[in-house]
């Protein structure tokens, strides 16, 4: 008799060993590749695991592929590697993330699109007279009677206008 994770074939002298990326039952002695949303990475094996979260399996998978940058998969058995679909604005997605706002861009910077891949593509300065929270899609402008004179200022704040000496705020400063 067959063992399972092999095929065997009518008539065949030896039994062959089912190769990473498909499995071997005992209902028709042949291989079967693993399915869209599952893998299998070693040999001789009886059945596919579950693509886990934060990758996707392609049909014949024998590992799982990382979610691709400026995706997210909160599921398991992924099939494609644009996952569960791109993160929210006001973050960004590395390789294989796994929540849609698993990089947040921090305070003074501001991400206006989905699908951000990394911090320093994804999160923009604000303009100066502007400032934004962690995790903004956008800057808002800074209080009456504050500034911010330039994007290299401080990230979040906005300065009070007499905080400095000879600073004043309106349209001539």
């Amino acid at each position: 008799a067959c063992t399972p994770g092999h095929s065997c074939a009518a008539g065949a002298i030896n039994e062959i060993a089912c190769d990473p990326g498909s499995y071997g039952d005992s209902a028709d002695w042949t291989c079967k590749l693993c399915g869209e949303g599952s893998f299998q990475g070693s040999n001789s094996q009886t059945s596919c695991e579950t693509c886990p979260l934060g990758h996707a399996c392609a049909l014949g998978a024998s590992a799982p592929e990382p979610c691709a940058a400026g995706y997210f998969g909160d599921t398991l058995g992924q099939t494609s590697r644009e996952c569960s679909g791109p993160c929210t604005q006001g973050h960004y997605c590395i390789d294989g993330s796994t929540s849609n706002t698993s990089g947040v861009c921090p305070a003074g910077r501001y991400n206006n699109l989905n699908g951000g891949t990394s911090e320093d593509k994804a999160c923009r300065p604000c303009e100066p007279g502007t400032t934004s929270t962690r995790g903004a899609a956008q800057c808002n402008l800074c209080a009456e009677a504050y500034y911010k004179p330039n994007i290299n200022s401080p990230a979040s704040e906005c300065t009070v206008c007499n905080a400095i000496p000879g600073i004043r705020c309106g349209s001539d400063s």
